[in-house]
């Protein structure tokens, strides 16, 4: 007995320290005096510090087959067909995950923070998404023998459900998504649910740069492009501004001229990159706006296009230093905010035609916004397994079923 009572003391030392600390600052150090244990007392029960994250991972995990149970206690999710009536029971369990979720937030970001140091953790995140993603696959197994996402890889689109839960936390820990646990899980149902439902519901269709010469403006695309090559290379972490300046065949002073730090020239990579989602003009969002939602070609493009400019080696980098650096973060929140506002403008004149039903288009968009970014991320790092192709075809469903949903009338 007073074995496991100190285990659970050093756990619960960890997931406060992984709360408050992130992946990066926690160490054993640090939970040993939180815990009040000695080095060696935490060594009888854990190797390391990714072996105790990887322990309260699994415990987390642990919900996902009580929810299941639970749910198929009620209905049977291998036989039925979700209809409206069911509505309810489904918001029920998607704001049971959201509240268990939310307590272990802080444990979510630095599993995420770890993954992106540690292949350990790596594989711990890989098997956290398949494991997640089981309620929704027995779910979506039914409704594709019925017909629905007959082109559809079911583990994808399984995945897509899970990451856009997990995400939404993530992204709600992180000041990026403002709703109450409530509100995020009624918003949630509404863009999944859709997608399971069978009956006629949806319509179908058949940062400004140094002004100056262009050897000014070629000797900064030259840096942008040398950091690409080592980021790629070495990661955030490593990658140094000498290193940049000397692919680059330039001098550090050089550099200064155009940057003021390592943190600068990555925010340039990064919106020089989303700059190709519409090359016409890189701060416009208009291509939402215009975007036809009842095509799923059209719907089935753009994922494409977006997956495919996120399919660069130096995304790890990025995406290490979203998670590590202020300015950074503060950057990718800046394209967030302002992509999540058009998009949350679009999903409104959508609900006003009798669309996107019982979500709020804001909550909607930022949730639409987090599943995008962070799907390709994880595609782009080998947690999702599949070609662009597949997934834009998959993702383009994803959001079909969501944009297109419309009530019968009664």
């Amino acid at each position: 007995m007073a074995s496991e009572q100190t285990r659970q003391r050093l756990l619960d030392a960890a997931i406060k320290e992984f709360s408050e600390h992130g992946y990066y600052l926690t160490n054993v150090d640090s939970i040993t005096q939180r815990a009040g244990v000695s080095h060696g007392t935490f060594y009888l029960y854990f190797k390391n510090k990714n072996d105790i994250l990887k322990a309260m991972v699994q415990d987390l995990l642990q919900m996902v087959p009580q929810i299941s149970n639970a749910v198929n206690s009620q209905i049977n999710i291998q036989k039925v067909t979700l209809t409206p009536e069911l509505l309810p029971l489904f918001e029920g369990t998607i704001r049971t995950v959201v509240e268990s979720l939310a307590m272990a937030s802080g444990l979510m970001k630095a599993l995420v923070q770890g993954m992106l140091q540690s292949k350990e953790i790596f594989a711990l995140s890989t098997q956290a998404v398949r494991d997640s993603a089981y309620i929704f696959k027995v779910v979506l197994k039914t409704v594709q023998k019925k017909g629905r996402y007959r082109d559809c890889n079911v583990d994808i689109l399984a995945d897509f459900m899970s990451i856009c839960i997990a995400t939404s936390i993530l992204m709600s820990t992180m000041g990026m998504i403002t709703a109450t646990h409530e509100d995020l899980a009624k918003t949630i149902t509404g863009i999944l649910y859709p997608g399971f439902m069978l009956e006629k519901g949806a319509r179908r269709t058949g940062k400004k740069g140094r002004n100056g010469s262009e050897k000014d403006k070629k000797t900064r695309k030259e840096l942008i492009k040398a950091a690409e090559e080592e980021l790629a290379a070495k990661g955030y972490f490593d990658t140094t501004i000498a290193d940049i300046a000397k692919r680059a065949d330039l001098s550090r002073g050089t550099f200064y001229l155009y940057f003021k730090d390592k943190d600068d020239i990555i925010e340039a990579v990064f919106s020089n990159m989303i700059s190709r989602i519409n090359p016409l003009n890189a701060t416009s969002k208009d291509f939402i706006a215009r975007l036809d939602t009842s095509s799923i070609e059209e719907l089935r493009r753009i994922s494409y296009q977006i997956v495919d400019i996120f399919d660069t080696p130096f995304n790890w980098a990025i995406l290490q230093g979203t998670f590590c650096s202020d300015k950074i973060s503060n950057h990718y929140r800046g394209y967030f905010s302002s992509f999540a506002e058009t998009l949350g403008l679009r999903i409104a004149a959508l609900k006003e035609q009798g669309f996107c039903t019982d979500v709020d288009p804001v909550i909607a968009a930022q949730i639409i916004l987090s599943t995008v970014s962070f799907s390709t991320f994880l595609r782009n790092m080998g947690v999702l397994e599949c070609s662009k192709e597949e997934y834009a075809e998959n993702m383009s469903w994803f959001l079909y079923y969501f944009l297109n949903h419309q009530l019968e009338e009664s």
